[in-house]
């Protein structure tokens, strides 16, 4: 081994990280020569200090090269918030090809919805809404009655796999890493804690 070659820690990274820890990652010398990355900033991103950022549940790979060397490592992003179905955002299909997607007969619909039991520990229905042409305009969750714990919950669900773009008026809202949907985490009416599911409208 060149007594020059810098010793990465990379290879002290775990397999496994939160999407709101970091670590930072060290070489002994060469510093100003060494070139770290992330195949996937979605999933974690590192600068070129080598402090490493959970972003979003996936899996990317940690790499960090010195001259011709690389060395390499798989990194999976693993959620807190697990079992709660997200709804389909096919926005501007019919009824009848949602409930064909779903494949399990709603609690409750009418001309213009459908609910789904969408039962796990933190959630209770899927909902969609369509509009008077039969074309689906808004989704989204209902996790249940609003208490700071599910909105607690409820927030780390959706940071976990979302951008977060801002809070505004009580509200959190969410971007898709494909920027075609956002989601708005808000209380109802009935005092119940939803994620309404939007389409991104095109100019």
């Amino acid at each position: 081994m060149d007594p020059e070659e810098p010793i990465f820690d990379i290879r002290n990274l775990p397999n496994e990280m939160k999407y709101d820890e970091q670590i930072k990652l060290n070489a002994d010398h060469h510093k100003d020569q060494i070139l770290w990355a992330s195949s996937d900033p979605f999933v974690a991103i590192i600068d070129e200090n080598g402090f490493l950022k959970g972003q979003h549940i996936g899996t990317t790979t940690i790499s960090v090269s010195w001259k011709d060397k690389i060395i390499e490592k798989e990194l999976t992003i693993t959620p807190y918030v697990q079992g709660i179905q997200e709804p389909f955002v096919h926005f501007g299909k019919s009824i009848a090809r949602i409930k064909t997607l779903m494949k399990v007969k709603p609690v409750e619909e009418d001309f213009s919805a459908l609910y789904y039991a969408n039962l796990s520990e933190h959630s209770k229905y899927l909902y969609y809404w369509f509009n008077s042409r039969n074309q689906l305009f808004l989704s989204g969750i209902i996790f249940g009655d609003h208490d700071v714990k599910l909105s607690k919950i409820a927030h780390t669900f959706f940071a976990e796999r979302y951008h977060v773009m801002k809070e505004k008026n009580k509200r959190t809202y969410y971007l898709d890493s494909k920027r075609n949907y956002f989601i708005v985490l808000d209380i109802n009416s009935e005092k119940q804690l939803v994620g309404f599911y939007n389409p991104i409208k095109e100019e």
